[in-house]
């Protein structure tokens, strides 16, 4: 079992707001925070959230209580599809211990990639988590 640890480490994203789960962004937030300490927590990685979803998912993640957990939240952000309001929601957030490290987005021509990178948090540029 330990052979397949490297393998797995952080390899399971979260989706409970997405089918089949569909769950609601309290009950995503506490099952992810419950994850966080389990068994397995060295093979989960980041609770996957919609940017326009950030503002509830920063109330919940206050209810659950993150500063009780000794790392960051690693969060996959999907796009609104507005750069300026993405980078807008997403701001703030590492003060409340998540981090966004992963911003998903659709673009339809090179152009539309050059907005997306030129309106992202710069911490997100520094990594090569473009996909």
């Amino acid at each position: 079992m330990t052979a397949i640890k490297p393998f797995m480490n952080r390899l399971i994203d979260y989706a409970g707001l997405f089918p089949p789960a569909g769950l609601d962004m309290l009950t995503s937030t506490r099952n992810y925070a419950s994850y966080r300490s389990g068994k397995y927590a060295w093979a989960l990685g980041r609770l996957i959230v919609p940017v326009a979803r950030l503002t509830e998912f920063s109330v919940a993640l206050m209810e659950v209580g993150s500063n009780e957990q000794t790392t960051p939240w690693l969060l996959g952000a999907l796009s609104t599809g507005n750069a300026q309001q993405d980078a807008r929601l997403i701001s703030g957030l590492d003060k409340m211990g998540a981090v966004v490290d992963v911003l998903e987005s659709k673009a339809a021509n090179l152009a539309e990639v050059h907005e997306l990178l030129s309106a992202a948090p710069q911490r997100l540029l520094s990594t090569s988590n473009f996909h």
